[in-house]
């Protein structure tokens, strides 16, 4: 799909009858593979004539995927050098277009945490020349967390954000991946082989397959939503005077003596057979902000009694160092 004609692409497919749903097929070949098509997903960031095809794709989205393109292709044996110099020079083109603007309208409203993620796959990419690459950090960088700012004592209680690690990021962004580029595209297929057996009025497949496009959509837009509202969260962050997210701790069963020691994590890092809990979940709310020396009631895997806390310990640097 060379990018001057994909608009002109789409006019003659909407002249002879095509609907949204009929071109939702090509925007996910083009999300799926954007080394093959990335002529393509540059005229999805520079915003096509007919708009509505991106509806549900946030440009921090095709952002992030031009990044990930440009730096798989460098890396990949299999790209042709030829290719990665035009992708690398178009990049350059579409990213900086207009002083940055649409780059500029694409981080309002970022998170911090989407931001640090942002740069760090912006400082990967090596190609794009040090005036491009310089100009995309310096516009992300306002929107980074500042260390003052690190979350209170309550920050556990912040309904509209979502605390998480660098790890935890990267494995809900891997997850965002999957999404698209495979239930998506397995449920673009199935479409399409639905419609081929005609009589759509009374085709179960071709509905069913409709109905999990819409709920495979509602899937991606929460996720989105989830990432939107990240917040990145350090060792560092982890208070060492109280139980906070991040806080291994370490309690004693008053009427046995037995030891029992869990740790309070983002819910993308959340591990049961670790005892590595979800800060949000109703269990958690027991523990967060007790202290040293504090009496809980505790019910969790088989441990289940009044508590004592008598150790609190950096959970999160001893998950780093592992």
């Amino acid at each position: 799909f060379p990018q001057a004609f994909c608009d002109r692409a789409v006019e003659w497919l909407i002249e002879g009858g095509c609907t949204r749903d009929d071109l939702d097929p090509v925007v996910q070949r083009i999300m799926g593979s954007p080394v093959a098509h990335f002529d393509a997903l540059l005229w999805l960031w520079d915003g096509p004539a007919y708009s509505e095809l991106i509806d549900d794709l946030p440009p921090l989205t095709i952002i992030s995927r031009i990044l990930r393109a440009l730096n798989d292709a460098r890396l990949s044996d299999a790209v042709n050098k030829e290719h990665v110099k035009s992708m690398t020079q178009h990049a350059r083109s579409a990213l900086s277009a207009r002083n940055f603007e649409r780059f500029e309208l694409a981080l309002q409203g970022i998170e911090g945490g989407m931001a640090q993620a942002l740069r760090n796959q912006i400082q990967q990419v090596e190609s794009l020349g040090r005036s491009v690459h310089d100009g995309l950090l310096n516009r992300v960088a306002p929107h980074l967390p500042k260390k003052e700012a690190a979350p209170a004592v309550a920050s556990w209680e912040m309904e509209d954000v979502v605390f998480t690690t660098e790890a935890g990021l990267s494995r809900k962004q891997n997850e965002i991946e999957h999404h698209v580029n495979v239930k998506m595209r397995e449920n673009a297929i199935a479409i399409g082989a639905a419609a081929e057996k005609g009589d759509l009025s009374e085709n179960s497949e071709y509905k069913f397959a409709l109905e999990e496009r819409d709920l495979l959509r509602a899937r991606l837009a929460q996720m989105n939503s989830e990432m939107q509202a990240a917040r990145v969260f350090s060792p560092d962050d982890v208070p060492t005077d109280r139980v906070g997210i991040g806080t291994r701790v370490v309690m004693r069963r008053t009427t046995d003596g037995e030891i029992y020691g869990i740790t309070f994590v983002g819910p993308w890092e959340s591990d049961y057979e670790k005892n590595r809990i979800n800060y949000k979940a109703p269990l958690a709310r027991t523990v967060l902000g007790k202290r040293i020396g504090d009496m809980i009631e505790f019910e969790h895997s088989g441990a289940t009694g009044t508590y004592e806390i008598i150790e609190l310990h950096n959970g999160l640097k001893e998950m780093a160092a592992e």
